[in-house]
């Protein structure tokens, strides 16, 4: 490494900038060998003693502490001076590089300097128990454990209306009031052709341009046969063929009475029982008419009266020529100008005789030459007396005996007056009151006033037919359908 005779013919250069000198530094521990390479920029004319003051930009506390009880330990250079601090910062750059610092058991320096700042990929800053920060490996056990938690966890960074920018807790109560906003609401992670990562807002036009792509498009999250995790292509090939699966498959998201949330097998008992349920039980994501989005009740009266509407209202999954899945309104001028097709048609989804589920064209031939059955053939969708859903076989025991029935029975479909459909009971007041209409009726207005057909033989004592026919004929022209 550096040896004493490499400083002593160095020459102080004063710097160009607001620091007197601009210089990279070395500290030796003599005791162990260990050492720290670090640039500095000090305004005093005596930078050994600025040196031994500031003991490095380390975030290791015994490394500073140890200096200060244990002075004579340790051994402080000058490497270089520089004109700038910028230049100072490329020197250091060099070394780290040389010498790859952040992964040499002979030094401290727990990252590599780079031009835009210190390079720690694959370290993470955690706390212990008692509140005392630093960096790890991001495969350290002690993660593993719990005994060290990620300094971030369940914090989020906010803004003000300021646009003054902070870290909170969740559930603080300036975020759950929204007096304060995510600095990433309406906001979504990308890359460009060049594999730069930026933010832009959601609705941003080179997205749908495909200018931009998500920063996760056609990746999923996997994990090999030790459990190890890390994130793929959808079409590698060793998870398409089985020896890297999905972290998820055959897991769902639950909360448990006390609100924590967590993934479990589908097929846990606790589901069944009740003691655990969905995350997203009897809930929809919504957006008001600014464009915010939000997760409510499916009974939430803003959504029953079309205050807000779902995300998804009006919109499907479409395919272009390459095979890239595209999520769209449907009434998208891009659909028709790039021959866009609907991702699930002429689809269908099936299971082989190990109970292996596949998607396949509705005419491939293992559909007949294998027996490839439908997934939901002799299946129905059911709930017991707790309100829990589950798919069991028609011939289940449960069903025929009316332990557990069908989801929809005494339900129909229906629609509000904003086009929302959903499912009611038969009946709901709403439909006698004419607020809910079939899902396959139709709106009518009458002189500025919307009405459903219901309520309009009841109006004007008419029959079924003849208010189809005023909202058809021209002698009526405040008659119209909606």
């Amino acid at each position: 490494m550096f040896t004493n005779a490499t400083y002593k013919i160095i020459l102080p250069i004063k710097g160009e900038d607001r620091n007197k000198y601009n210089y990279v530094y070395q500290i030796t521990e003599l005791s162990t060998g260990m050492k720290y390479i670090g640039s500095r920029g000090c305004k005093i004319d005596d930078v050994y003693k600025d040196l031994k003051k500031y003991k490095s930009s380390t975030t290791n506390k015994c490394f500073k502490i140890s200096q200060k009880l244990n002075p004579l330990n340790y051994h402080y250079e000058i490497l270089s001076y520089h004109t700038t601090r910028e230049e100072a910062n490329l020197a250091e750059c060099d070394l780290h590089d040389l010498y790859n610092v952040k992964a040499n058991s002979f030094f401290y320096n727990k990252c590599n300097q780079t031009t835009s700042g210190f390079d720690v990929a694959g370290f993470t800053t955690v706390k212990d128990k008692n509140g005392n920060t630093f960096m790890v490996s991001c495969n350290d056990d002690r993660l593993k454990t719990g005994e060290l938690v990620s300094i971030v966890k369940n914090k989020i960074c906010v803004k003000d209306k300021d646009n003054n920018k902070f870290l909170i807790d969740c559930d603080d109560s300036r975020f759950l009031s929204d007096e304060l906003t995510s600095i990433h609401k309406n906001k979504v992670a990308v890359k460009d052709k060049f594999e730069n990562i930026l933010y832009v807002n959601k609705d941003d036009k080179r997205i749908k341009s495909r200018e931009y792509t998500h920063l996760l498009a056609g990746k999923v999250c996997v994990k090999d046969k030790d459990g190890n995790t890390f994130l793929v292509n959808c079409d590698d090939p060793r998870f398409l063929s089985g020896e890297l699966v999905s972290t998820t498959k055959g897991k769902v998201c639950v909360k448990d009475k006390f609100g924590n949330s967590f993934h479990v097998d589908k097929n846990d008992v606790r589901l069944i029982t009740g003691e655990v349920e969905s995350f997203t039980k009897g809930k929809t994501v919504v957006k008001d008419k600014n464009g915010n989005m939000s997760q409510v009740d499916r009974n939430d009266p803003r959504f029953l009266s079309g205050e807000l509407i779902s995300i998804h209202k009006n919109k499907s999954c479409f395919l272009d020529k390459d095979g890239n899945t595209l999520y769209l309104d449907k009434d998208d001028e891009i659909i028709k100008s790039e021959g866009l097709i609907r991702a699930n048609f002429a689809k269908s989804v099936r299971k082989d005789k190990d109970g292996n589920v596949i998607i396949l064209d509705k005419n491939d031939p293992r559909i007949i030459n294998e027996g490839l059955e439908s997934v939901h053939k002799g299946m129905v969708l059911c709930k017991d007396k707790s309100g829990n859903t589950l798919y069991i076989h028609k011939t289940d025991e449960r069903f025929l005996s009316g332990e557990l029935s069908g989801i929809n029975i005494g339900k129909t479909s229906v629609k509000d007056r904003s086009g929302n459909t959903f499912m009611a009971d038969k009946n709901d007041e709403r439909l006698i009151t004419g607020e809910l209409i079939g899902a396959t009726g139709r709106w009518i207005s009458v002189d500025g006033e919307i009405y459903s057909n219901r309520i309009l033989q009841e109006k004007y004592n008419l029959s079924y037919g003849q208010v189809s026919k005023r909202c058809k004929s021209d002698k009526w022209p405040n008659w119209n359908y909606v």
